[in-house]
């Protein structure tokens, strides 16, 4: 059996290389001037300078996004933010606030989505007397955004759409109707989307330029709107109106595809004599929406 060794061997003297001390002593100095040279610590300059550089452009990129998200949530109001005359997420937007009504003047509500093709002939049809009666004051013109297009293709161009709208209408109703026709008259393919250089082509289009087309591209890049109309549609959805177009007078809901000519060609005059008045036939009301509930 093999047994451990616990005692120290005794150290034998190691012999010097050529140059003996004096060769040692050289190389130390060699070594000593190098650490000089260098500030005398022995850190490498280059790489305590390389991560600074790092650390500060990482500190910079922070702050720039930091003072992005900053400053979206500014204009958003953390995303509480509504238009102009709302009282609360859920409810519509009066189109013609800025107009007085005549006395006894109907509630016309009207839930679209800008990417919707069935919406598009309904402006197409009767969107110039909807928009006249309102300026008139006739009707108090109330919208809710619907995003039934997202919902059916995914991504949210027709929430961006309608946000877009209303940052429009920021600056002026008459900014807010141009870009509202811009929008239908543009309409992409179903299934495809506005782009955003064409969102912002709507605005300068709409009449918007210098200071009011900043501060609209502020408000549509922030998405200032976006939740708001996210909860008009959630809102909706739950009272029943699940597609869109949906018209409603005085809560009542129409059927605006009964109103055409002998022709078959759409009959604005009457369309905007039920709007106006706020009467409907039996068969100018629409059966599809007798279940749901108008929230204008």
């Amino acid at each position: 059996m093999a047994k451990s060794k616990t005692k120290a061997r005794a150290q034998q003297p190691r012999p010097q290389g050529k140059g003996g001390a004096s060769s040692q002593q050289s190389r130390q100095a060699k070594i000593d001037a190098a650490r000089k040279s260098s500030g005398g610590t022995g850190v490498n300059k280059i790489v305590v300078g390389s991560i600074v550089a790092v650390v500060a452009i990482v500190a910079i990129v922070g702050g720039v996004i930091f003072n992005s998200i900053h400053q979206k949530n500014q204009v958003s109001q953390g995303g509480k933010a509504l238009p102009a005359g709302v009282s609360a997420m859920g409810k519509g937007w009066q189109a013609n606030q800025d107009v007085k009504l005549v006395a006894g003047a109907p509630t016309v509500a009207i839930y679209e989505d800008f990417r919707c093709p069935i919406c598009k002939q309904l402006e197409s049809a009767f969107g110039e007397s909807i928009q006249q009666l309102a300026t008139e004051g006739k009707v108090k013109l109330v919208y809710f955004f619907k995003t039934v297009i997202d919902s059916n293709y995914g991504g949210d161009n027709s929430q961006q759409a309608a946000n877009n709208a209303l940052c429009v209408a920021e600056a002026g109703s008459q900014y807010f109707w141009k870009y509202h026709n811009l929008l239908y008259t543009n309409q992409p393919d179903e299934g495809s989307t506005f782009t955003n250089a064409q969102f912002t082509q709507f605005a300068k289009q709409a009449g918007l330029s210098g200071t009011a087309l900043d501060t609209w591209q502020k408000c549509a890049d922030a998405g200032k709107y976006m939740n708001y109309v996210k909860s008009t549609d959630d809102a909706s959805y739950k009272a029943g109106i699940t597609g869109t177009p949906a018209v409603f007078v005085n809560h009542k809901p129409v059927n605006w595809q009964a109103f055409s000519t002998s022709a078959g060609q759409p009959d604005a005059a009457a369309f905007s004599k039920a709007l106006e008045t706020g009467t409907l036939s039996q068969s100018q009301i629409s059966t599809d929406l007798k279940n749901a509930k108008d929230l204008s």
